[in-house]
């Protein structure tokens, strides 16, 4: 199996749109990283008109970049002669996947689902994702714009009863050379559908679609922690702590909240496995109480409620054995973010207050119905000014 990576560099849409930065990245490396991890490839070959593209691709990846003639790469081009010069360099029974670089939400994972249901099918297979619109409400326009094709289309027309219909999202395309070229397409009676979820079927065409998959990449939690390990370090590092007699350890809704003879070693974005890898080093033999008021960056990074339990027991049960008396916070709950679930919320603290260790809870105040009270806060995740004085002085009682 070898991999195919077309990678045009002019594009009306979005100036040089493959190698546009994304996530500290020129776009293309996403895909190239995909391929490389998923392990199932023999080799992985770039298709380019650009000797930059070529130049920086093959000095900081390991695959093959072969240089197309401009009239490959035009805005009519078709993506078939694009595909069958890298063909002619194989076996006519090769397998190949295409793999788009407008696609950089395609993981690993993906790439390796589908090569397992191409073994097991023995067909083409084509990426494709469920639309969230029923083909009856599309319509051409009449010249003077005249919705004619959907007269009475609201008339009888439920969203939950319309068929599940699905499109080709252009991540990924399996076959093998002699069929490619014999059939010209992926599309053929046998070809069977790999079905990738909306985030990931994310396709960058022009400047508003890149914007959209910034923000998409921006808020996976799960990934964004995995790559600020060092980061985080490296903050922790740099911060002076006056006295460590007295710690608090927690996210940004800790920021700014002073409590009476602590010190605050709140950050941003934290979760407790982050937590978890640098907090020990402001423990000294002077350090008598640790607050920790963390946990609702592990729900928004996915991690379950028994991980954030198990993690975060393991802190408290290392801080105890020095004869550190610990108090954990519950979460607070929050009110219209589905990436932090109150549910969710509730069952990390209820596990919690089942725990051998001081439980201190502060939704006795923010909350009520096991939901922030919006009048405290900015953005249903953090707290204003008054929801901080509220949680401030809750703190200075309790702790």
């Amino acid at each position: 199996m070898i991999c195919i990576i077309p990678a045009r560099a002019g594009s009306k849409g979005l100036k040089n749109k493959n190698m546009q930065f994304l996530a500290n990245k020129p776009m293309i490396y996403h895909t190239i990283d995909a391929a490389i991890a998923s392990g199932i490839f023999d080799g992985i070959f770039v298709s380019t008109d650009s000797i930059q593209y070529r130049d920086i691709i093959e000095s900081e990846r390991n695959v093959v970049v072969i240089m197309r003639d401009a009239s490959l790469a035009q805005d009519t081009t078709p993506t078939f002669p694009v595909i069958a010069q890298i063909l002619e360099l194989v076996p006519d029974n090769t397998p190949f996947m295409l793999c788009q670089p407008t696609s950089p939400l395609r993981n690993a994972n993906h790439i390796k689902e589908a090569y397992e249901m191409y073994k097991q099918t023995n067909a083409p297979i084509v990426s494709v994702c469920k639309s969230d619109k029923s083909p009856a409400l599309f319509t051409t326009l009449d010249a003077d714009n005249k919705l004619s094709g959907l007269v009475g289309v609201d008339k009888n027309y439920r969203r939950q009863d319309a068929q599940a219909m699905y499109y080709p999202n252009g991540a990924i395309y399996i076959s093998t050379k002699r069929d490619y070229l014999l059939n010209k397409s992926f599309f053929t009676p046998q070809t069977t559908a790999y079905i990738m979820d909306k985030k990931s079927s994310l396709d960058i065409d022009d400047k508003d679609d890149f914007t959209q998959v910034i923000g998409t990449r921006y808020f996976d939690y799960a990934i964004r922690e995995q790559e600020t390990f060092q980061n985080f370090a490296h903050i922790y590092d740099e911060m002076v702590v006056p006295s460590n007699e007295n710690l608090i350890f927690g996210d940004s809704r800790m920021c700014g909240i002073n409590i009476d003879g602590y010190t605050n070693l709140a950050i941003a974005g934290i979760t407790l496995h982050v937590a978890a890898l640098n907090i020990y080093k402001f423990i000294t033999d002077d350090t008598q109480k640790v607050l920790l008021a963390l946990g609702v960056n592990d729900i928004i990074a996915s991690h379950t409620p028994d991980e954030i339990v198990s993690l975060l027991m393991a802190i408290v049960e290392r801080l105890q054995k020095r004869s550190i008396s610990v108090i954990v916070s519950t979460i607070i709950h929050t009110i219209y973010r589905f990436q932090a679930d109150n549910d969710k919320i509730n069952e990390v603290n209820d596990k919690l207050k089942a725990q051998a260790v001081t439980i201190v809870d502060p939704n006795e105040i923010l909350s009520e119905n096991n939901c922030l009270l919006y009048k405290y806060t900015i953005d249903g995740l953090h707290f204003n000014d008054e929801g901080k004085k509220l949680l401030q002085n809750f703190y200075n009682k309790h702790c």
